[in-house]
């Protein structure tokens, strides 16, 4: 019969199902064989205690083991120990596959979603995953990019800086604001920032005022996608502003058309090129702006300077 726990040094000895949650009783599968403090054996049985651990939850329910846990005393020594568990985390009352559990779904769940599911407090998943993150750091070391991007995300409600590696099209970083104050405190201690030769942003001004005030080696280049989005917006305007004077259908008509208008030119086929240059004819406003709109982004077409 198969294992409830599934836990090498950890057996099943019987499950209760409430309902909404698993207890099971479970037992040591190994003996402690050596004195922890002074390594003796002279070992020997010194009652025992009973302990609860939290486990994954299973079928989609918590789980708690309760383990009557052996004790050992040396008659060395006279230090007292349990019976090993590997198991059993070394610092919380949860297995390790627990722990494992809660660090991989806080990556893509919130704290409060992933302590709901495995019955914990919301502090306790929070203190989990950030000594994941502390043992990430100790493992990981990042490259200071030769070329590096800043950037946002919105996340709860607030903007994020992300910093990335644009070389690598990696994140790099991500901050908990896009302040100014803290972006400068962040380059000014950048470890090898000296490596730093081009710097890729959105017009967000804070973001060149940090990068010239910190990296004033840097190149700072404005991403094209922002430009670019500029150049449409103006063409979104007018479209909006000419449909404001059409009856119905034909509103209905010219805001179906957006997506042409937005497309690249060369993208087109002759059909909707058609249907433009209907547009286009009624409304030669609409021509020049398309125009000039296509003749702007053009530039980055170009396969040289020239």
């Amino acid at each position: 019969m198969t294992d409830f726990l599934q836990l090498p040094s950890l057996r099943t000895l019987s499950v209760t199902d409430s309902g909404d949650a698993y207890t099971i009783e479970a037992e040591s599968t190994q003996s402690l064989q050596q004195c922890p403090g002074c390594q003796g054996a002279r070992l020997y049985r010194h009652g025992a205690q009973p302990q609860t651990y939290r486990d994954a939850p299973s079928h989609g329910k918590p789980v708690r083991i309760q383990i009557l846990r052996r004790r050992y005393r040396c008659l060395d020594c006279k230090q007292t120990a349990f019976d090993p568990i590997p198991d059993l985390d070394g610092k919380r009352r949860a297995t390790t596959r627990l722990v494992a559990f809660v660090c991989a779904r806080s990556f893509s769940q919130t704290f409060a979603a992933v302590a709901r599911e495995a019955a914990l407090d919301e502090k306790t998943v929070r203190q989990i995953f950030a000594d994941h993150v502390a043992r990430l750091s100790q493992q990981v070391r990042f490259e200071t990019p030769r070329v590096l991007g800043i950037d946002e995300l919105k996340i709860i409600g607030a903007y994020r800086a992300m910093i990335t590696n644009v070389e690598h099209k990696s994140i790099f970083d991500l901050r908990a604001s896009r302040s100014k104050a803290d972006l400068l405190t962040y380059f000014k201690n950048l470890p090898d920032k000296d490596r730093i030769q081009w710097v890729t942003m959105d017009m967000y001004d804070v973001y060149r005022q940090v990068v010239r005030a910190t990296l004033p080696q840097a190149r700072i280049v404005v991403d094209r996608f922002h430009i670019q989005r500029m150049a449409n917006e103006v063409l979104e305007k007018l479209r909006k502003r000419l449909r404001t004077t059409l009856p119905e259908r034909e509103r209905l008509k010219l805001k179906d058309e957006r997506f042409l208008l937005l497309k690249r030119q060369h993208d087109l086929d002759p059909l909707p090129m058609q249907q433009l240059d209907a547009w286009f004819d009624r409304f030669p406003q609409l021509n020049r702006a398309h125009a000039l709109k296509e003749g702007f982004l053009s530039i980055w077409d170009a396969r040289s300077r020239a």
